[in-house]
């Protein structure tokens, strides 16, 4: 009965252009509002929420698996390998247990100052990358943790720029450690001996504002350019070696280039925050292939699969006013459908057996199959 009158719901919000839910396949309650996006491993979804509560849901059904409380808010996406399940709350990053839930180890970094956030925007967290045997993280007091899988022992440390906090999430390859911090710094190190290869700043002038710069998203790697979204209208695209600009595009609506950044079948993908976009860039020239205005602020990392980019959006700074999920072509940018959500979705959509998944912020994660997905 629940599923029913939760499909009656959407589908009365349902805008649509040749396209039709064709089932709500289920809906999970969380206790508070959900900001984190969702990791799927091995069919179980794992997400945290506002509320500090940790679950594992059964991606088949919606089902609890078990949960896990902690004292803060969880804003990061999870992290799964082998046999435990990684995230953070409030500078504590804790290990679980995948079939149980049981912790396994947590790390302590200390750090008091920023535990829930540094300005009313901020709503993300750096999100763990495994390599190597250990779990790399960003923290709130400016460092980069190597830690030990299998017990959480620190196994490498390195700092930003007078401990500049690290909202970005950690990327790895050949070798190399990139990350940014909140003042617009983006950093090279050599994972061996943890030697500074280079870093670059991506503005010269004075900050505008406050709130301006901060490097938050994941970043991506495609023909030796480094793609990420930040908190400034300037996308910037760096070199891999060297750190040298290698194009930038400049929004002329203002806003955020910000969301993580998707490379797919020869283009990159970026949501903006006040620009209201979605673009589609071609990743060696930058020029613009397309560009769709959703009316509202996009946070978080869309979703490509196939010929279809799914991303979620909604007001910032109306919170509580109305989301939306938003299906285009991929190809083109010309709508497919968009689904009204009760409130604000800023976590990003995951693809699990043909069903689009997320949270929101009244509290539910959202599991939706399209008639016309196609993987």
């Amino acid at each position: 009965m629940k599923k029913l009158l939760l499909l009656i719901v959407l589908s009365a919000l349902c805008f649509i252009s040749n396209a039709q839910i064709t089932d709500l396949a289920w809906s999970f309650r969380a206790s508070g509002k959900i900001t984190a996006s969702p990791m799927a491993h091995e069919g179980v979804i794992y997400i945290g929420n506002s509320d500090g509560n940790f679950y594992a849901i059964n991606a088949s059904d919606g089902s609890k698996k078990w949960s896990f409380k902690t004292k803060h808010a969880i804003k990061s996406k999870a992290l799964a390998t082998d046999e435990l399940v990684f995230f953070e709350s409030g500078n504590i990053f804790y290990a679980l247990d995948q079939s149980t839930g049981k912790q396994l180890w947590s790390f302590d970094t200390g750090d008091t100052q920023y535990y829930d956030q540094i300005d009313i925007y901020d709503d993300t967290r750096s999100r763990a990358a495994f390599y190597n045997g250990a779990i790399y993280v960003g923290t709130s007091d400016g460092f980069i943790y190597g830690l030990n899988k299998r017990n959480g022992r620190e196994v490498f440390k390195v700092n930003s720029d007078a401990n500049s906090p690290v909202r970005s999430s950690p990327f790895i390859k050949d070798d190399k450690l990139y990350f940014g911090d909140w003042n617009g710094l983006v950093y090279c190190y050599n994972l061996s001996n943890k030697k500074l290869i280079w870093k670059k700043r991506t503005y010269t002038f004075p900050k505008p504002y406050d709130t301006f710069g901060g490097i938050t998203s994941a970043f991506t790697v495609y023909n030796n350019k480094l793609f990420f979204g930040a908190r400034n209208p300037i996308f910037n695209v760096l070199n891999t070696e060297s750190g040298d600009l290698e194009w930038s595009y400049t929004s002329s609506e203002g806003g955020w280039m910000y969301s993580s950044p998707v490379y797919y079948d020869s283009t990159i993908f970026i949501g903006g925050s006040d620009n209201h976009s979605l673009f589609a860039f071609d990743p060696i020239y930058g020029s613009i292939k397309w560009k769709y205005n959703s009316s509202q602020n996009i946070m978080a990392e869309p979703l490509v699969s196939g010929s279809i980019i799914t991303f979620t959006s909604g007001d910032v700074y109306k919170p509580n006013s109305p989301g939306a999920i938003t299906r285009l072509d991929r190809n083109s940018g010309k709508l497919i459908s968009k689904i009204q959500l009760p409130k604000l979705s800023i976590s990003a959509p995951i693809m699990v057996d043909n069903k689009v998944i997320f949270g929101c912020h009244d509290g539910q994660v959202y599991a939706i199959k399209f008639s016309n997905y196609d993987e």
